[in-house]
């Protein structure tokens, strides 16, 4: 006996006609009557009357099938309840593991965050926190976290994604700077400035600011190169050099260092992007 055939038999009972009832189940009239009579067969019961279906095409459930609908329609509410209860805890349970590239301003992860729960509420969000871009993919291929959000390029090529927003870059100096208080031309600072650069390891534009300055006749002066956004900071903000960095990142928590936005500027562009899952 399967739920199927309890659906089948309540249907039948309810409508009191085969033919309209195999059509509010989407399945033929012979095969309705069929899955009754394999029902009827494994009960070893006459749940509907013979007579009465045959002389007078009626449905006519006999005492038996009387006692099997009330019984039927428990078992199939229970089972309803039961698939509900079920999948309910299992939503309670779903943890969603994401790892953020840190430096990424708040309020996208927030957006990210709220735009998710909102298509996923009994999902849980477990964030881990990543010092570079390329560190969130990492992850991901190593199964520490579910999703991520981190800048493009995605370079590892079993990864999908998709492009959240698009930025450009930020010129960052130290507030003790002398051209700190000045409107100055790009081409000025690439010309005369001591920069500071992220390694082209982990710089997601490192090759476009550069063909930028070879198209200009430009042969920046690069003083260091470091390896994460917070000593980049820390270095501009002590009045070291200048740098470059993405506008789409959070500089809120940094009181010794001025930005000013180079977006009109032609440099490559600078994508966040939501890594979905490994191929």
């Amino acid at each position: 006996m399967e739920l199927r055939q309890l659906k089948y038999f309540v249907e039948v009972a309810d409508k009191q006609h085969f033919g309209r009832a195999a059509e509010q189940l989407f399945i033929s009239q012979p095969a309705l009557s069929q899955q009754i009579r394999l029902l009827e067969e494994n009960l070893g019961v006459e749940l509907l009357d013979t007579t009465a279906r045959k002389n007078y095409r009626k449905v006519k459930l006999t005492p038996a099938g009387e006692h099997f609908l009330a019984e039927a329609r428990k078992l199939l509410l229970q089972a309803g309840r039961l698939e509900e209860t079920t999948r309910q805890i299992a939503r309670q349970n779903q943890v969603l593991r994401l790892g953020v590239y840190k430096a990424l301003l708040k309020e996208r992860i927030v957006e990210f965050i709220e735009a998710f729960s909102r298509a996923r509420p009994y999902t849980e969000i477990s964030i881990h926190e990543y010092d570079n871009y390329l560190e969130v993919q990492d992850a991901l291929l190593d199964r520490e976290i579910d999703q991520g959000l981190t800048l493009y390029p995605v370079i590892h090529p079993t990864l999908k994604y998709e492009i959240l927003k698009t930025g450009g870059l930020s010129l960052i100096l130290s507030k003790n700077h002398p051209m700190a208080g000045r409107e100055v031309p790009v081409e000025h600072l690439l010309k005369n400035g001591k920069w500071i650069e992220l390694s082209r390891k982990v710089h997601p534009v490192y090759k476009e600011i550069e063909d930028r300055c070879h198209a200009l006749g430009i042969q920046r002066q690069i003083i260091q190169e470091v390896s994460s956004l917070n000593l980049l900071i820390s270095l501009v903000g002590l009045n070291n050099g200048i740098g470059f960095a993405p506008s789409l990142f959070d500089f809120s928590a940094e009181p010794g260092i001025l930005v000013k936005s180079l977006e009109n500027t032609v440099f490559g562009d600078i994508r966040i992007c939501h890594i979905l899952a490994r191929t």
